[in-house]
């Protein structure tokens, strides 16, 4: 059992827990003093001017002073990012220095450049050709996008009502474009190719560096990927924009403010991803999507002030409407990620040796709203903070397989029958009953938290998402609870092998299993037979048996063991009994109760409180007795 310990700390004879996470880094304005009030209205402040200020630079430069170069102004900003993020990070150490580890990591990151560059670029192009209060209507459309990739890319479903919200995304947007006076189809075919390249580099960001040593925080992020879009802006700029260097120079010599222009714009740029960092740092969840709403709408106000645009009442009736349906996603996100940060994310705390045996110990750890996936603000700022809030963070542990394997829920056993098999994992996981391969709902969700099944409806029409599964499980249906859940999942993470107990991973060689004497318990099989006869099997009445408040065994717990089959398990390591209220005593009758059932295979106690699991074991000891 020494490797479910996790490593322990002692003062005073006690044991010193790790650190778990409380709401972090997004809940520090609980209660804040007026100094921390007053320096985050300073940096709101700052992240709206620089947002903002971004957007209308570029409209000013593209179209009113007659620089139509969005390809070298996009390298203008870059180059700047590049330099002013080394300084931040070096110097000032706004964050730590992260460091590119690997070739394979440094392909990834170019990758992720070159697609952010695609959606920069065509961002600029529109804004020449469309007002600013259009294109920030056709930008907010990113979470559509995303959702739309995120799922061809993963199988990823969300629940139906966040696709109910994204209906008045795109309506806002068609009543809008019919309405706007300045329509010009090149600009919008632009502005919606860069909002969806802005939501595929969301998507892929997800998926390239989806590992926990790979993932980079958006500073860094930055840091690596400006100079990279640099290199490769500079021979394109210079293709499609042969003239760009004369006509630059041209008017630098006829207006000196045009390098001041030109200047101020990139440090712009700089500054809405680094405002836009320390803001997502200092404020919390909803307060960031109520601000990154209201930047979008103020930005429309002020371009129309300064740019004098005709607007009609279609037009600003549309982009409300859209307005008002990324607020609703937004918020159905935000729920859901709250949901999942109570019930995905687990953290190792101490392990404790007692008298009484042993308590392996992990809590539920509330994962921070990190900035690793945020977008970046170049040319529309409002977007990009858009597309982090609402589509990076609602995939941050993506594991995308080539080949999953694929199952339709069976709602009337309460299981799901795979129907396509890919990996080695079904060695070690479901049961097998005449050539079908069944999972249990422990074992489906845990699959689909790592990306390795998919799973349908009953019937082959649609997907279930992992929230639907979660909804089942702590719907104490199908046999299993959350706390069972939780338990197994942490079994599965440490490498064992488990199965329900009593349950037989196979039908195959029976009689060499330890439960063969169990049959009359689970009526698994009412014609059981001599060897090598067939076992008819009533799978529907199986787990509807297995009632979660039993007083049994829960889970038969397996060594990690590469010779494992299914048709010859073996005895396992130890069973696993779930106290649902409290540990059962070594004292009373519920003890020996238990170890009945087991048939001389040690017995584990497992408890989940607070969201902490802790697994005991009872050891008799004789004392001799004294004179």
């Amino acid at each position: 059992m020494s490797n479910m310990r996790s490593k322990p700390s002692y003062e005073n004879g006690t044991v010193k827990e790790s650190e778990v996470h409380s709401p972090g880094k997004l809940g520090k304005m609980v209660s804040p003093s007026s100094k921390e009030f007053l320096f985050i209205c300073f940096l709101v402040t700052l992240w709206y001017s620089s947002n903002i200020g971004v957007i209308l630079l570029n409209k000013y430069l593209l179209s009113n002073y007659g620089f139509k170069f969005p390809i070298f102004l996009t390298m203008c900003h870059m180059s700047a990012c590049s330099v002013l993020s080394y300084v931040s990070i070096a110097f000032f150490k706004v964050v730590p220095q992260q460091m590119i580890k690997s070739r394979s990591q440094f392909i990834k990151i170019a990758t992720l450049s070159i697609v952010f560059c695609g959606s920069v670029v065509g961002g600029n192009i529109s804004l020449r050709y469309l007002a600013v209060s259009f294109n920030q209507a056709v930008g907010a459309t990113t979470p559509f996008f995303t959702a739309v990739f995120a799922y061809l890319a993963t199988f990823k479903r969300e629940a139906w009502v966040t696709y109910a919200a994204l209906v008045p995304v795109v309506t806002g947007v068609v009543i809008a474009s019919g309405g706007e006076p300045a329509f010009h189809l090149f600009g919008f075919i632009m502005c919606l190719s860069a909002t969806a390249a802005r939501a595929f580099k969301s998507v892929l960001q997800g998926i390239l560096l989806s590992s926990e040593g790979e993932k980079l925080n958006s500073m860094n992020l930055l840091l690596y990927m400006s100079p990279i879009a640099v290199i490769f802006l500079l021979p394109t700029a210079l293709i499609m924009e042969p003239n760009v260097v004369d006509v630059t120079l041209a008017l630098g010599r006829e207006n000196k403010s045009m390098w001041l222009l030109l200047l101020l714009n990139s440090v712009t740029a700089y500054a809405a991803n680094l405002t836009n960092f320390l803001v997502t740092k200092h404020t919390s969840a909803l307060t960031l999507q109520v601000l990154g709403n209201a930047k979008g709408a103020v930005a429309v106000v002020i371009s129309i002030l300064l740019f004098k645009n005709p607007v009609t009442v279609i037009g600003m009736g549309g982009y409300t409407i859209t307005v008002l349906g990324v607020a609703a996603y937004g918020e159905t996100k935000r729920r859901e990620r709250i949901l999942l940060r109570h019930l995905r994310h687990v953290t190792p705390i101490a392990t404790i040796t007692g008298m009484e045996g042993k308590v392996w110990g992990y809590c539920s750890s509330e994962e921070d709203i990190d900035d690793d996936n945020t977008d970046f603000h170049l040319q529309n700022a409002s977007d990009d903070d858009q597309n982090h809030y609402f589509s990076s963070h609602s995939f941050p542990k993506f594991q995308p397989r080539i080949a999953k394997s694929k199952g339709v829920w069976k709602y009337d056993i309460g299981m799901a029958e795979i129907i396509e098999k890919n990996g080695k994992m079904w060695v070690t996981t479901g049961i097998c009953r005449s050539n079908d391969t069944y999972s249990s709902i422990e074992e489906t969700v845990y699959l689909m938290e790592l990306g390795a099944l998919q799973l349908l409806d009953d019937g082959g029409d649609s997907s279930l998402s992992l929230m639907d599964m979660y909804q089942k499980v702590l719907g104490r249906t199908c046999g299993c609870c959350w706390e069972q859940f939780e338990v197994y999942r942490h079994l599965k993470y440490l490498g064992y092998i488990v199965g329900r107990h009593n349950v037989f991973w196979s039908l195959k060689g029976i009689r060499s299993s330890h439960k063969t004497t169990a049959l009359e318990d689970t009526n698994e099989s009412k014609q059981l037979v001599d060897m090598g006869c067939k076992v008819e099997l009533p799978i529907d009445e199986l787990f509807n048996e297995l009632q979660i408040n039993d007083f049994r065994p829960d889970f038969d717990v397996y060594p990690p063991n590469s010779r494992f089959k299914k048709s010859s398990p073996g005895d396992p390591s130890f069973l696993l009994y779930l106290a649902r209220s409290h540990p059962p005593s070594r004292t009373g009758i519920e003890i020996e109760a238990l170890e009945k059932q087991c048939d001389g295979i040690p017995l584990k106690i497992g408890r989940v409180t607070g969201g902490q699991v802790s697994f005991f074991s009872f050891d008799k000891v004789e004392l001799p007795v004294l004179p």
